[in-house]
């Protein structure tokens, strides 16, 4: 894998000088050495965070299979984990980025909320997201 920038690393060695001072030669090299260094690290970032998405929806299958329905969410449960992620999410942005979190994650669950569902679901990510801040 290092082999062709080792190669590189080789023929910028021998190549003769030229006019340029030593010293320029030489910050130059180290500076190709280090981005060719930096370059490797990127492709090992890029290869790790590809393992931890697919790992992600891995584990996102096997709990949607584990409870027997796409999306994972059932009941009176749904209502209340939406509530909390919608919450989170409000937190760390803001009340309207929360609804919108919770109507996609319904969706995603394969639940269709009622105009009335969706009004109570808002009601109470404002409450909770207001009771959050007062206390």
């Amino acid at each position: 894998m290092d082999e062709p920038l080792t190669q590189i690393e080789a023929q910028l060695t021998r190549a003769t000088p030229g006019a340029a001072p030593r010293e320029l030669r030489a910050a130059v090299l180290a500076d190709v050495s280090r981005e060719l260094k930096s370059s490797r690290w990127d492709r090992r970032l890029a290869r790790t965070a590809a393992a931890a998405l697919a790992a992600g929806v891995a584990i996102n299958g096997a709990t949607a299979l584990i409870d027997g329905r796409p999306g994972g969410l059932g009941g009176d449960a749904s209502q209340a984990s939406l509530v909390e992620a919608a919450v989170a999410v409000g937190r760390a942005t803001d009340a309207e980025t929360g609804r919108t979190i919770a109507r996609q994650l319904a969706a995603w669950s394969g639940s269709l909320l009622t105009h009335e569902q969706v009004a109570a679901l808002d009601a109470e990510i404002v409450a909770e997201l207001r009771n959050g801040k007062d206390g």
